[in-house]
This record gives C-alpha cells, structure tokens and sequence, in this order.
C-alpha cells in the first residue's frame, strides 16, 4: 500500500460464541495495564498509524464505550471511533464491521458486478487483548501489503523478534508457541488485512479460529479433522498441515539441525499457497519484527507477567521504533 492509501481498522473485542476466551471472567479488552483498559491501548496505537481513518470496535457496546471514555486513556480521540453491538461469533462479528466499512449497502453486495472497485475493499482487523501493538508496527504491516497480487495477508513474527519477552532467570516473560519452517521459526500475531468479498469459502475462516489454539492437542485434533474434511478439496494442505506439527515436534526433541531431516521441514511459501484454495482466495504472510502484535493475553498467568514487564515492553518496543525509523531514513 502507499501512502495515500485510507483503510479502516476493526477491533475484535467480542466474547461470544464457544471460542471467545475471558480472562479472570472478564472480556480480554477491559483487562488494564497501568490502569488502563486494553482496548484503549489499542485504539491508541491504530490512532497514531498513518494510513488508518476510522476504527470499527465490535464488542459489548455499553461496557466498550465507558473503558474508552476514561479519563485515564493514551487513546486522545483524534480519529472516528464506532463501537458496534457484537454478534454471536467471530466471523459474524468480522462480516458486521466490514459492511459498516464498505462504501455501499449490503443489499447491493451480491449485485455487484465481478470488476466493481467494492469487491477490493479491505480492511484492517486486529484483536483487543495485545497492549503492546504499536504504531511503528501497524505501519511496518501496512508498508508491506501487496494489495495488487494478494487479498488475504497474515502477520506473522519471527520467533527471534519474540526473544526479549522470553522469561529470563530473573524476571518472568511470555514464551508463545511458533511454527517452524525451513526459512525460519514464526508466531502468527494479531493483524490481519482482509478483502472479504474476494474469500470464497469464508466459513472456513470460523472454524480455524474455534481451533486457534494449537497448543492444546484438543484444538490440534480439532483442526486436523476440519483438515481431513477438506482433504478431498485439498490433499496439500493436509499434508501440510500435519508436516508443520512433525516440524514441532522435531524442534522439541532438538532435532531441527539435523541434516537429513531438514528435507522434512516445510517452506512458508508452500503453506501459503496450500491455505489460498481452501479460503478460496490469495493468501500470503507479512512478517512484522516488533513482537507487540503477537503478544495477546489468553491466560491469567499472562495476564500477570504482562502487567509485571509492561512499562519495561513498551519502552523497549519504542526504542525498537526509534530505532526502525532512524535506519529507513538513512536508506533514503
């Protein structure tokens, strides 16, 4: 994308529907951090990306809009913020800010002709629960969206980028589960940028998020089955599918660099083009390098260690942009 693109944002901060997760029996976007809401750290970061002109919030509308009306709040309001009412799932809840984005009734979707300019509208979703998301993050995302050739894109982490928030002897840390590749170990993290009309087979997008948490050998077996189902549409992604948790399995047992097993380990490119039938779109990856994104809280122990380091992580991640953006001017 270039600069003078505009795109929405929508935030995911809905707990209904059997996959949502709470933490300490509370919605994920109003757990606080410096006493302040989740969401509000959030909305702050997608606020100060260039690029973005109007935030989507879905969620429990009342309880949303009083977290972003306090009066202690880094997110200062200087862009459109809609908080819509959620619905009873994720993708309904993905579907309902996107038709909010689109320049047009949604009656008239389904009438549109196969060239309308419609049919190309994207947008940005992030989730609620990672305080740590920055705008130097969000714009690195951005920066690297080939919209032209593309219209569904992953952000993803390398797993030496998620090092500094590993637990130390001395100070706890978050360590996420990654997948590993030939060209690398990664963590898919909280962004996405997502044309829907362009996905044929958006059910699909429901139920690996039912099964998102990999884990847990329940959601392993889970998606694996989801797997096998379209396994006559796809034998690739299958095969796919179970080589990357042979490729996990491998790493634990400190087999990575064994020579004669790399041939075993898959490639990024060839899951990407295994995922892009089965969504029935053009998938890729965007690799982001600040860590904040894939950091979401989805336990109470995380939630714990992430109020301990977070004013330590955000420094740390805004010397990190200082840093990017001293080095992209020196390239220039």
């Amino acid at each position: 994308m270039n600069g003078s693109d505009s795109i929405d944002a929508v935030v995911m901060a809905g707990d209904k529907g059997r996959a949502s997760r709470m933490v300490l029996g509370t919605n994920k976007a109003l757990l606080e951090a410096e006493g302040v809401p989740f969401i509000n750290w959030v909305l702050s970061a997608l606020e100060d990306t260039h690029g973005i002109q109007r935030i989507i919030v879905l969620g429990p509308r009342r309880r949303l809009e009083e977290a972003i009306a306090r009066a202690k709040n880094p997110f200062r309001g200087i862009k459109e913020v809609v908080v819509l009412e959620q619905e009873e799932n994720f993708l309904a809840n993905a579907w309902k800010g996107f038709i909010y984005s689109v320049p047009c009734p949604e009656s008239e979707i389904q009438f549109l002709p196969p060239d309308s300019p419609v049919r190309e509208h994207g947008v940005l979703y992030c989730s609620c629960d990672i305080p740590l998301l920055i705008a130097a993050e969000l714009e690195e995302f951005l920066s690297n969206l080939d919209i032209v050739h593309y219209d569904y894109f992953l952000g993803l982490t390398a797993e030496a980028d998620l090092e500094p928030f590993y637990p130390t002897p001395d100070r706890p840390g978050i360590k996420m589960a990654c997948f590993h590749f030939r060209d690398g170990s990664f963590r898919q993290n909280n962004i996405h940028f997502v044309k829907p009309l362009k996905i044929k087979h958006r059910s699909y997008i429901q139920d690996m998020y039912n099964y998102r948490y990999q884990r847990q050998w329940g959601k392993i077996i889970g998606l694996g089955w989801e797997a096998i189902k379209l396994g006559g549409r796809n034998t690739r992604f299958l095969r796919h599918f179970f080589s990357l948790h042979l490729a996990r399995a491998m790493v634990k047992l400190g087999l990575r660099n064994v020579r004669f097993l790399r041939h075993l380990f898959l490639n990024r490119r060839d899951v990407e083009s295994s995922i892009s039938p089965i969504l029935g779109t053009r998938f890729t990856s965007v690799l982001t390098s600040f860590g904040g994104a894939a950091l979401d809280v989805d336990s109470e122990e995380h939630y714990a260690v992430m109020k301990f380091n977070f004013s330590r992580w955000r420094d740390f991640l805004a010397q990190k942009a200082r840093a990017h953006q001293l080095s992209q001017q020196k390239a220039v």
